[in-house]
């Protein structure tokens, strides 16, 4: 660890602690850990060793999952050492670590927004539902039959990927005006 700014393991627990003060909603420990390998000094290893010692100590806690993805908050406590060290860490380490954070945050958000699935069908065929919603309810709903399972899959990776860009096209494809190119 000594290529960036944190020098130690203690540096690297409040980068993590930082990175989950930089967002409002629960963080995977994936997201965090990522967020803080900005520094570039920082080992994947190193960095879930002082996660979970974290965890374990009720610096950061565990709030609910997603899909079987264990989400995370940093605790009161955690705040209070934040708080009582704001300087730290470089502002270079903490501008990067938290403009990660907040670009995982906005992926999370996104993802959960959008849904999909392949489920068989009686005939020996698929149909693949494809949906996009807001706050506020639908956005879009589509059901799409097709021959195999793979092929939803693919449909459903690309939708997930695309969701907004493939609204838009079939927004333009329903505004069209197709009288007027039948002339």
């Amino acid at each position: 660890m000594a290529l960036g700014y944190i020098r130690d393991k203690l540096d690297l627990k409040y980068l993590l602690l930082f990175v989950l003060s930089s967002v409002n909603e629960p963080l995977g420990m994936d997201d965090v850990i990522e967020a803080a390998l900005t520094d570039g000094a920082i080992a994947y290893f190193d960095a879930s060793d002082a996660f979970y010692e974290l965890v374990e100590s009720g610096h950061i806690l565990q709030k609910g999952d997603d899909g079987g993805n264990a989400l995370y908050v940093i605790s009161e406590r955690g705040r209070g050492i934040i708080n009582s060290s704001e300087k730290r860490l470089p502002q270079s380490v903490r501008r990067d670590a938290q403009k990660a954070a907040l670009t995982a945050s906005a992926k999370r958000k996104r993802d959960s927004l959008i849904s999909t699935e392949t489920v068989p069908r009686e005939d020996g065929t698929f149909t693949t539902r494809l949906g996009m919603r807001d706050d506020d309810g639908d956005i879009i709903r589509m059901e799409l039959m097709v021959v195999s399972r793979s092929q939803g899959q693919l449909i459903e990776s690309n939708f997930r990927a695309n969701a907004e860009s493939i609204y838009g096209a079939v927004l333009n494809a329903i505004l069209k005006d197709y009288d007027g190119d039948m002339e």
